[in-house]
């Protein structure tokens, strides 16, 4: 944007065509600073474009939630790689050094496979999962029934409120 002035002194606004923001890879932490102006509490990831959302997330003080969805179930959705010996393709991007950095840094990495009992496209929308679907994630997040769960420490009640430089 570049604020101006039409020929007739008026004020505006004019929405040049440059890209204010590249929302992946480090481009996603700087993305969500612009938009709520401290370091969340919780991101979630698919890619490889996402591992420096999840860095400067799990970074912060207190409890803290990074995870990444694997792409693994070809039959009911769709796999892409190369992590786990996944198919390298051209929807994404999920190598095994993330997977592996995932693992090692505690992030929960969520297999479309072995943590979703059901996968659902809804009609002329593409990919997607019903309510209860998120349920069973969540009840397995809760008891700890997913591949790794994270180390986090529990938050102080002035955690919430500090701006994360």
């Amino acid at each position: 944007m570049k604020y101006g002035y039409t020929k007739d002194g008026d004020p505006m606004l004019t929405k040049e065509p440059k890209l204010l923001l590249n929302d992946n890879n480090a481009g996603k932490p700087e993305g969500i600073h612009l938009m709520i102006g401290r370091r969340p509490v919780a991101a979630f990831g698919n890619s490889t474009g996402d591992r420096q959302m999840l860095e400067y997330t799990a970074a912060g003080d207190g409890a803290r939630l990074a995870m990444l969805v694997l792409h693994d179930d070809a039959k009911r959705e769709y796999a892409y790689g190369p992590a786990q010996g996944l198919p390298d393709t051209k929807v994404g991007t999920f190598t095994q050094t993330l997977y592996d950095e995932a693992r090692d840094k505690g992030w929960t990495v969520v297999s479309m496979k072995d943590d979703w009992n059901r996968i659902s496209r809804l009609r002329g929308q593409g990919h997607g999962r019903s309510n209860s679907d998120t349920s069973q994630l969540a009840e397995r997040v809760r008891f700890g029934q997913l591949h790794a769960v994270t180390g986090a420490r529990p938050a102080g009640p002035s955690d919430a409120r500090k701006v994360q430089r």
